[in-house]
Formats: structure tokens, C-alpha cells, sequence
């Protein structure tokens, strides 16, 4: 962040200096100390009957009591031949030593091409005392007054005060005070009073206003309620990255910046203004995927993150799912995949705290287990177990602390009917709660939820923490307890890699059916595995680790180790499962694709055999 007021800077500066030289000592005025009737000349009115090189004779000090470190700080000596644009660089050194209200040269002609250099030199008055001249809200009086104090009874030196000043500054800055600034406050034109005293001032950086500049479609209010910062308050650094964070989280822009301007009605304070360019974050059309579970996707879908420009969350979508493969080899039965239409929307503002309000209303057909060849489960699963779940949701959030909190709790409310079939659309009733012949179960469930994130990017993170805790209770046919849980974390090594860590797992208590398990498909997958309902059970444990780094825009590349296993089922998942291997991620207008190839066997891997040794996985959207 840059420094818009500096006054003391100003004051020290050469142009500050020579102005107050001309303000409060007329020494251009002068007279040489010579006889009367020889000539002088002044450097800063260059004569022409100068000539380019002068010939110094002598060196005349007048005025100062520095008259030795004078001396020593200039370049030019007696005998030297220089320049006018040497002497004035002498000069410039001579102001630098700090002791000095004025510093004039003048040439005095002695004959034979010879000039005598005279130096006019006015020294500072002697520091008497300091004064604070109003009340400071971030530093203690003593704290901001010591390293003043300690210039007094001394003659004024500028760059000691610089000094001074800096001592001042750098504790500022480091605890984030990034537009807070010291004034030594003029009095007439001079820097001390009639008594010898320096007058401070400490301005804290307060905001004057703050607007938005760059929004076309997002409304103002949607944008300014993402950002702590208020007007009248005081600018620290910290809580205006995690303003920028937050609006950039929003996904709604390709840029956001933060610039400060000097404010209207006060030059201490600061007008901060935003400035966005908007993006595109409305899609409606088709959508093509491919994932190991659903098979070939196709669908159509119409989604806004930001309905309306006013913050609202919109998707419909319809879509299915077949296995190309399996339809022409002679098993059409199992090409059925997924079969899903759902509405959903989000409100994040409801109320002034926050308080977020999202609804679902679904009906959704999944493959569980498919192309198990030894059914473990008690029923003939070689032809494949559909699930399809319809119902409707209702989920209230909000921050836990204040309303920018990185913790947050929700609580949702389902309402569904599950239903089980094989991929022959028999129904599986030996499967199912209620025992019914259409073997459908009727549930209910509310669960809550604790979150915690501070990720840069919900999409696409390089730093931060994001960890939730979900307790959902269910009833209906039967009742039990679901609880799961994550964590990541994210670490930027360089600027142009990304190491992921994440954990998750859950565990099931109670009488639950056995479409409720936990199954190694899509984010709970362990990379490597067959996504085909094998990898199964009442409780589940996997670690994950990813170095992220990009190709080419818009290609990224991953490399990355999962370790898990799922517990409890009756599929036997034998001992600790890993997966060792690359990916791919493609940025679309979909969202990010991605593309993996995890190993599962070394000892068998083969160009002849990947398949067997590893597996293929596609999805949307990072692992975790």
C-alpha cells in the first residue's frame, strides 16, 4: 500500500527546504562580503560571462558554527576547476547534513579567471521542547514523543528528525497502520514556534468514504457488504486483504483492486476506491461430461451465481448418464447411469447478519454398485443396484462471531424418498427399510453443520484452511446417525506451485440401509480404485496429498498420493488401499475438469495393462 501523506518527507526535502529559504531568510539577497565594487555571481541565476569551468581560488564559509562538516561534505576544493552543476550537487550535500535553514553559493571574480566560492548558511534554531497537538488513537503520547525528546536542547537537524520519524512510522506499518502518518505541524511557515517547539501530529488513516468503480451488472450494495472496511473508520492492512479476499471469492470478477485516493475534505484522510472488472457468471445451455460412476453425461442447465446482480445463487439442471461401452457389449442393461433433474437456490444475505437461506428440490437416479462380479451383499448385484432419491431441502447459515467470521453453522432439513432397483428396474425390497414391494424407504433428517474457512479461492485455492463437522440424525422407516467430516489445507511452496493436504471420513450408528454407506466414488474416492460401488462402508478414512502447478493456460497439472479404506461392509476391502499418480485440470465455462490416472499396482504396471494396474477418473471440480 502506498503512502499518500507524508509530510515530514515534504519538509525534508530539498524542494521544502528552498522554498522556507526564500519564505524566511531572503539570503539570495545577500550582499557578497567582498569590496563593494566587486562582482558577484549567483549560481542559481546563471551569468553568461561565467565560464563553463571555474577556476575556485577559495572557500568561504559564512554563518555556521558547522563550519568543519561543511567543509568535509564538499566535493569542490580550492584550486579545483568545477561546474555550476557541480557546485549546485554541493550544495544539495551541504543541506543534507540537516543542521541548515538556507544554504546559498556565490562566486566572487578575484580576477584572472579566478572565483572565490562563498557559502551563506543559515543554521536551524535549537529545539526547545515537542508538542503533540492532539491525542493519538494508535500510539501512546510517551511512545510517539521519545524519539523527539531526545533531539531537544540540540540545534534542529532534519535528517535526525527523518530519523525520528521513522521510528515512528515502522511500528505503524508493521501492525498493518498502513495509511497512518505523522505531521509536523507548521507554525507560520517555520517548523518551530516562538518558544523553540515542534508541534506533531499523528493521523491515524481514517476512511472518508468508500465507493465502487468497474460494476456493471453486480449492484454496489452486493459489493460493499462483502467489505469491512466503513467509512470513519481506520485503514489497517490486514482487514482490507480480507476484504479482497472475500470479494474475489465471490467469483464474480476477473479483477479486484483496492486504490487509495486523498480524501475531498480532509488531505489526511483516504477515499477508498474499488475498482472490478465484472465477469460472466451466468451459463445456460448444454453441458457434456464423463466420470467413472454416471458414465457419458449430457444434459441442459441454466446457472447464475450472481442472479440478477444482486448475489443470488440459481441452478436448474437436467442431465443423464450412459455407458457407451456396456450398450454395445452385449450388457445394455447396465448402460442405464444416472438420471437427475434438480432446481436449487441460494439467498446469502436473508438477514443483515448474513444469514444465508438455500433450497433444493430434486429427483435423482445414481448407479451404487455395478459391475461387481461376486455379489458379497446377499442379493445378484451382477446387474448392477440404481438408487433414486426425490425430496426436497431447506439449509439456514450463518457466521458464528461477527458477520465476517471464518466459522460458520448451518442447519438443513431433508425430506426424501429413496427407492432401490437393479439396472433391470426390478425393485430390491430385500434392500430396503420398509420391506415395501416398490421398495422405496420415506425419510426425514436434519443435520448440522460446523465450517471453518479461510481459503483465498473456494474454486481454486493457494492458501488458507477449510475444514467442516457434519452431524446429521435421520428418522423415518428406521432412524441412525451420520456423521462426517474434512479437513485441507493449503500451502503456496513457490509462486508457481500449490501442495494440498486433506483428510476426510464419517461413520454410520444405527440401523441404516445399505444405500447410506459410504462408497469410494467421486471426492470420497481413493484415485487408482474402480469407482464401481467395490470400495464400500459404514465408516471410511482417506488422506490425500497434491502438488498443483499450471502448464499452458488454461491447463494445470497435479501430482498426488491418496491413502484410505472403508471399514464395516460386507464387501471385503481388505487392508490399506493407496493410489499414486497424475492428473490434468482444464478451466471451461462448466468449471474446472479434471482428469486422473492413479496407480493402485506397481508391481503389475505396464503399458500393455493400465488398466489393470491403475485407474482412469473424471469429474468436475478439484478432489478437495
Amino acid at each position: 500500500m502506498s503512502r499518500l501523506h507524508s509530510p515530514l518527507s515534504l519538509t525534508l526535502s530539498p524542494a521544502w527546504l528552498f522554498s522556507l529559504c526564500v519564505l524566511s531568510v531572503p539570503a539570495l539577497l545577500l550582499p557578497a562580503p567582498a569590496s563593494a565594487q566587486t562582482e558577484t555571481y549567483q549560481l542559481e541565476n546563471r551569468n553568461p560571462l561565467v565560464p563553463a569551468l571555474i577556476k575556485i581560488s577559495k572557500i568561504t564559509v559564512i554563518g555556521s558554527r558547522f563550519e568543519d562538516a561543511i567543509r568535509l561534505s564538499l566535493f569542490t576544493q580550492a584550486g579545483d576547476e568545477t561546474t555550476p552543476e557541480a557546485l549546485e550537487k554541493d550544495r544539495q550535500r551541504v543541506i543534507a547534513l540537516g543542521w541548515f535553514a538556507d544554504v546559498t553559493p556565490r562566486l566572487v571574480a578575484q580576477g584572472g579567471g579566478k572565483y572565490e566560492l562563498l557559502i551563506y548558511v543559515k543554521d536551524n534554531p535549537t529545539l526547545q521542547g515537542v508538542v503533540l497537538d492532539a491525542e493519538s488513537e494508535l500510539l501512546p503520547e510517551d511512545v510517539l514523543l521519545k524519539p523527539f525528546l531526545a533531539l531537544s536542547g540540540q540545534v534542529l537537524n532534519l535528517a535526525e528528525l527523518q530519523k525520528a520519524k521513522e521510528q515512528i512510522d515502522s511500528p505503524l506499518r508493521s501492525a498493518g497502520y498502513s495509511l497512518a502518518h505523522l505531521e509536523l505541524v507548521l507554525q507560520e511557515q517555520d517548523l518551530l514556534d516562538s518558544e523553540g517547539k515542534l508541534h506533531l501530529k499523528l493521523h491515524p488513516g481514517r476512511i472518508e468514504n468508500l465507493r465502487v468503480s468497474g460494476n456493471e451488472r453486480t449492484q454496489e450494495k452486493v459489493i460493499l457488504r462483502e467489505v469491512s472496511l466503513k467509512a470513519g473508520q481506520i485503514f489497517k492492512r490486514q482487514d482490507f486483504e480480507m476484504d479482497l479476499m472475500r470479494l474475489r471469492r465471490l467469483n464474480y470478477f476477473e479483477e479486484v483492486n483496492l486504490m487509495p485516493e486523498e480524501g475531498y475534505l480532509d488531505p489526511h484522510q483516504t477515499r477508498l476506491v474499488l475498482q472490478v472488472k465484472e465477469k460472466k457468471t451466468g451459463d445456460v445451455g448444454f453441458n457434456f461430461g464423463l466420470n467413472n460412476r454416471d458414465g457419458v453425461i449430457g444434459g441442459v442447465h441454466y446457472t447464475d451465481t450472481n442472479l440478477f446482480g444482486e448475489g443470488r445463487n440459481l441452478n436448474v439442471q437436467l442431465q443423464a448418464g450412459l455407458d457407451v461401452a456396456r450398450l454395445f457389449s452385449g450388457n445394455p442393461a447396465q448402460s442405464q447411469r444416472s438420471l437427475s433433474g434438480r432446481i436449487d437456490f441460494f439467498e446469502p444475505w436473508l438477514l443483515e447478519s448474513r444469514t444465508g437461506l438455500g433450497a433444493s428440490l430434486f429427483s435423482e437416479r445414481t448407479p451404487l454398485f455395478f459391475g461387481i462380479e461376486s455379489p458379497a451383499l446377499g442379493v445378484d448385484l451382477s446387474n448392477g443396484l440404481l438408487q433414486t432419491r426425490t425430496g426436497v431441502s431447506l439449509n439456514l447459515g450463518r457466521p458464528l462471531g461477527d458477520i465476517y467470521s471464518p466459522w460458520r453453522g448451518q442447519l438443513s432439513l431433508t425430506a426424501e424418498q429413496v427407492g432401490l432397483t437393479n439396472f433391470s428396474g426390478t425393485p430390491q425390497k430385500d434392500l430396503s427399510l420398509s420391506g415395501r414391494y416398490s421398495a422405496t424407504d420415506v425419510l426425514f433428517s436434519a443435520g448440522g453443520t460446523l465450517s471453518f474457512d479461510t481459503r483465498d479461492s473456494l474454486l481454486n485455492p493457494k492458501q488458507g484452511v477449510y475444514g467442516s463437522l457434519n452431524a446429521q440424525p435421520v428418522w423415518g422407516d428406521s432412524s441412525w446417525l451420520r456423521v462426517a467430516g474434512n479437513l485441507s489445507t493449503y500451502l503456496p511452496l513457490a509462486e508457481w506451485m500449490t501442495v494440498a493436504l486433506g483428510v476426510q471420513g464419517g461413520a454410520l450408528l444405527g440401523n441404516h440401509p445399505i444405500y447410506e454407506q459410504f462408497l469410494g466414488t467421486g471426492f470420497s474416492a481413493i484415485r487408482g480404485w474402480q469407482e464401481n460401488g467395490a470400495l464400500v462402508g459404514k465408516q471410511y478414512l482417506i488422506g490425500s496429498a497434491e502438488a498443483r502447478f499450471p502448464i499452458f493456460a488454461p491447463i494445470s497439472g497435479v501430482l498426488f498420493a491418496d491413502l484410505g479404506n472403508f471399514f464395516g461392509s460386507q464387501v471385503s476391502t481388505g487392508p490399506w488401499k493407496y493410489g499414486v499418480g497424475a492428473g490434468l485440470r482444464f478451466e471451461t465455462p462448466m468449471g474446472l475438469l479434471r482428469l486422473d490416472y492413479g496407480v493402485r499396482d506397481f508391481q503389475t504396471l505396464g503399458w500393455s495393462n493400465l488398466l489393470e494396474a491403475g485407474q482412469i477418473h473424471f469429474s468436475l471440480g478439484h478432489k478437495f
